[in-house]
């Protein structure tokens, strides 16, 4: 069951999550606050689709779209793209930022993925992780170096002038 304690106690956590509050502010006038949600989602949720697909086309996989959809379906994507939460953001923008840095579109793949970054600020792990392995394949990236660094300095500043609680109280759920 779903209380307003309960939901009021998870607002701080949105506090660093700047580009899916501020789109939701943008659109809310047009739209509401829950048609801005429903709208962010299902434009989300069809861009993932169109980067996967575009992905697989380029790549001459088209014919793996279908297991590429159950695993969606198996890791819970529907579930993402219908709840309203700004994961179906983050998984646009890092799905084209990953096909950006395959196609070596280290611009776009920035972009991308400093977008994803400021969708969801845990997402530093995920661009820590990428510089680390493009590091250790000894592959030059700027994409993912830029990202992560693009990250870590606005991760400072976020997490410092939201006042946002931490991470730890993500384990309390």
């Amino acid at each position: 069951m779903l209380s307003k304690a309960a939901f009021n106690s998870m607002l701080p956590m949105y506090r660093v999550k700047t580009l899916y509050v501020s789109l939701i502010a943008a659109l809310s006038p047009y739209f509401g606050e829950v048609g801005a949600i429903r709208l962010i989602s299902l434009l989300s949720t069809l861009a993932t689709g169109l980067a996967i697909g575009l992905w697989l086309f380029r790549e001459k996989a088209f014919a793996y779209g279908p297991m590429a959809a159950g695993a969606l379906m198996i890791s819970g994507y529907p579930d993402v793209a219908r709840l309203g939460s700004p994961d179906a953001l983050f998984m646009a923008l890092f799905t084209f930022g990953l096909y950006a840095l395959n196609r070596k579109r280290e611009a776009v793949a920035v972009l991308a993925l400093f977008l994803a970054f400021m969708v969801r600020s845990d997402t530093i792990a995920f661009l820590g992780i990428l510089a680390v392995l493009f590091a250790l394949f000894r592959q030059i990236s700027l994409g993912a170096f830029g990202a992560f660094i693009a990250a870590a300095i606005a991760y400072s500043f976020l997490s410092n002038g939201a006042g946002h609680p931490g991470w730890w109280t993500h384990f309390w759920f």
